[in-house]
């Protein structure tokens, strides 16, 4: 028997043409696997990782996390679609450079060691393990922040007292220098804070908490986020959970005393202003009339109120409650009973 008949069989069994066919695919299995091979995306792998400043504009586009740190990244096989992980917590950006670099801004993290991990859509294709430390903060300064705790339940805003010490997520203290009365509800917060939370309470309360410095010379942060007058500010990871609005800021160290001679002027307000009277300020910086007497300085309706209150140093001169105290600077004493406004008349000499 020939090898191809007159009907054009191979061996009487297999058409030529599905034969060819046959070969065809064969012979397409080998190159299609060595065009995979060598157009196939490197694998990404992590050589190096080194710390590096964080630039100004890198802290602006962080948003209102700031930026604790960036990482430059060094490797193979590196694309703009990975995303970076410091142990648990993910990063605030993956910055692609080109395969062989990228960067990596790092959220704000406690101290400790850390692996970085690159992933792509969710599944982990790089590692470095323990390639980020991170060591004990030593520029943490401690601020107070003076406001109201909400959101609390009923068994923690009764157990909380003077002097407890609370843990947050970095593993700082956070303590608790005073507490007002329990109240039931949010209020009274401005209005721009969303609805209260149904069976809860709120206690004013002063706290001290640790605030990182920021190398770039702006404000402290807790957490990444910087406080603010008039804001929720959530302590992290604290137990139990602590939400406070913050009402003041002021410095952790003490205050000094001073005696202080203001000038108000208004209406019948003016009538309720009694030696004793004291500034709604849950802390000792507080201002309290000593005394007061009718100005003769001024026309009309004013008093000349003589306040005790605690101020602090600052580059401009003395300050109360963050405001600079200054012959004419104005002055707003804010009691439970009222509030009348007026200009400082006199103060300590600035050492």
């Amino acid at each position: 028997m020939s090898v191809i008949d007159d009907r054009g069989r191979v061996f009487g069994r297999v058409n030529l043409v599905d034969a060819a066919a046959a070969a065809f695919v064969l012979l397409l299995i080998p190159l299609a696997y060595g065009t995979w091979l060598l157009f196939r995306p490197a694998k990404p792998r992590i050589t190096s990782v080194t710390q590096v400043p964080v630039t100004r504009e890198e802290r602006r586009i962080a948003g209102p996390v700031r930026a604790m740190a960036k990482l430059k990244v060094k490797g193979r096989g590196l694309t703009p679609m990975l995303r970076a992980w410091i142990g648990t917590e993910p990063s605030l950006g993956f910055v692609f450079e080109d395969p062989n670099s990228a960067d990596v801004i790092v959220p704000p993290m406690g101290s400790g060691t850390y692996d970085l991990i690159l992933t792509d859509n969710a599944q982990e294709v790089a590692r470095a393990p323990r390639a980020v430390v991170f060591p004990a903060n030593e520029s943490r300064e401690r601020i107070k922040v003076v406001g109201r705790l909400v959101d609390l339940d009923r068994a923690t805003a009764e157990s909380l007292k003077v002097g407890d010490t609370i843990r947050d997520a970095s593993g700082a203290d956070v303590h608790v220098a005073a507490l007002g009365e329990l109240q039931s509800g949010r209020a009274p917060l401005v209005p721009a804070v969303e609805v209260a939370k149904a069976n809860t309470f709120s206690r004013s309360a002063s706290l001290v908490i640790g605030c990182d410095a920021d190398p770039a010379g702006g404000p402290c942060s807790i957490h990444g986020v910087t406080p603010a007058v008039q804001t929720l500010l959530q302590v992290p990871g604290a137990t139990p959970p602590l939400t406070i609005f913050v009402d003041d800021l002021l410095p952790a160290a003490e205050a000094r005393p001073a005696d202080v001679t203001v000038r108000v002027t208004g209406g019948s307000e003016l009538a309720l202003v009694r030696a004793g009277d004291r500034d709604d300020l849950l802390d000792s910086r507080a201002a309290v009339v000593t005394s007061l007497e009718p100005s003769a300085a001024a026309s009309g309706r004013a008093l000349d109120l003589h306040l005790r209150l605690g101020v602090d140093a600052a580059h401009d001169g003395w300050r109360y409650r963050g405001r600079v105290l200054k012959p004419g600077a104005p002055f707003v004493l804010t009691t439970d009973r009222y509030v009348v406004t007026g200009t400082v008349v006199s103060v300590p000499p600035h050492e």
